[in-house]
């Protein structure tokens, strides 16, 4: 998921499963994909009045997914894309859902629950700061009260850190990639609005997210304009297609189709 071109990740695919000689193919693997994404946003835990309104786009889902699935597996993640791409929302979502045994979905039950501690990144960020942000998990971890959670460092605007002239990011290598292949004993998510040196990016999960396509901004319209007019997302959300179509919403529809098409072509 390092491409950050829509068409190019496309192309990889169908590329890659032209060797199965049509035995497999991208489209499936990719309906797969999108399942198991969507079944992983209906567990999540959407009560809170910030998430009962979010539009279930491709960035949403894969953001979500990509967390949930590194931070079980202790392997560092980094969101990497423009502004608006569900980054932080999806952290926020993952950290208020995975509860431990007080989840509200019996699989969320079964794992982990986290606990996070954030460093806000700063052209002023120092490696001191970094290090204290990890000690202080580490601190939690050792502590005898972190039975059944799971500590995640949580990076926000880890770029701009990057540009500090302090160089504070240095200190990731070993936090990263513990030495003798040890497991992460913490979990690591990077937020950032773009790319990392290759040194920190290849330490870790790193998921690009592409500009959003003319369809995920229809979509995206669509949902939102949904939601203010039954006023309950979680109650359609299962069915999130067929809802937009209803005669009542039809006419809005084609209107927010046409301004996400004008904001897509210019």
């Amino acid at each position: 998921r390092r491409l950050h071109f829509d068409p190019l990740r496309k192309e990889v695919m169908r590329r890659a499963f032209s060797v199965t000689r049509g035995r497999y193919s991208s489209n499936k693997l990719d309906i797969m994909t999108k399942v198991e994404q969507r079944d992983m946003i209906l567990r999540m835990d959407r009560s809170a009045p910030q998430f009962q309104n979010l539009a279930e786009n491709s960035a949403l889902l894969e953001n979500v997914h990509s967390i949930v699935v590194c931070l079980l597996n202790r392997i560092p993640i980094f969101l990497i894309g423009k502004p608006g791409n569900s980054k932080t929302v999806s952290m926020a979502l993952v950290n208020n859902s995975l509860r431990g045994r007080d989840s509200l979905d019996p699989l969320l039950q079964m794992y982990d629950g986290v606990t996070v501690f954030s460093y806000q990144g700063s052209i002023e960020s120092t490696s001191e700061g970094v290090l204290q942000v990890f000690e202080r998990a580490q601190n939690y971890k050792d502590s005898g009260r972190a039975n059944g959670i799971l500590p995640v460092v949580v990076l926000d605007e880890v770029g701009l850190a990057e540009m500090s002239r302090h160089n504070p990011l240095k200190v990731l290598h070993s936090k990263l990639e513990p030495l003798h292949g040890q497991e992460l004993e913490i979990g690591v998510v990077g937020i950032s609005n773009w790319a990392l040196d290759a040194a920190k990016m290849n330490r870790a999960l790193h998921i690009s997210r592409p500009d959003p396509t003319e369809e995920d901004l229809i979509d995206t319209a669509k949902i939102i304009a949904t939601s203010f007019e039954n006023g309950d997302l979680d109650e359609r959300s299962r069915g999130r297609r067929s809802v937009v179509q209803t005669s009542s919403f039809s006419k809005l529809g084609k209107i927010l189709e046409g301004l996400a098409r004008a904001y897509f072509k210019y």
